[in-house]
């Protein structure tokens, strides 16, 4: 899997995220942290920086695994924000072994209706735009 300039964008929503997301998250971080600190020496610079990716990421991980409690707007808001924090920390390893570059990606929306708002939006805006043009191009 080749390495993005940014993460991939999901084709699923916040309410399609289960806390069962997590766990592997977690494991995944974990076995590189375990990597990269068995391979500096303890109290280098490398191995200060993989102690502190250690802990973020951590704290990002904890601090998703609080917005499962239920599918209300604001949970849902929270959660993917929550989601793509950490995906934003981990999305530089896409392409190393164990990355889930399907599941692993940014998400954009809580739920469909939020991606129909959305979309709706931006249909009225193309519109307007339209009707802006036609109206110069009349005025000519």
């Amino acid at each position: 899997m080749p390495f993005y300039e940014e993460p991939n964008y999901a084709p699923f929503y916040a309410d399609d995220l289960a806390a069962e997301d997590i766990s592997p998250l977690r494991d995944f971080v974990q076995k590189q942290v375990k990597e990269l600190l068995g391979e500096h020496l303890a109290g280098s610079t490398a191995y200060r920086a993989a102690r502190a990716l250690e802990m973020s990421v951590g704290a990002q991980i904890d601090e998703l695994g609080l917005w499962f409690n239920d599918e209300e707007p604001e949970t849902l808001t929270n959660r993917l924000r929550a989601w793509n924090m950490v995906i934003f920390s981990v999305w530089p390893w896409e392409g190393v072994d164990d990355f889930d570059a399907t599941r692993w990606r940014l998400i954009r929306h809580r739920d469909i209706e939020g991606d129909l708002r959305s979309a709706r939006h931006r249909v009225r805006e193309l519109e307007a735009r339209a009707e802006k043009l036609r109206a110069e191009l009349d005025d000519h």
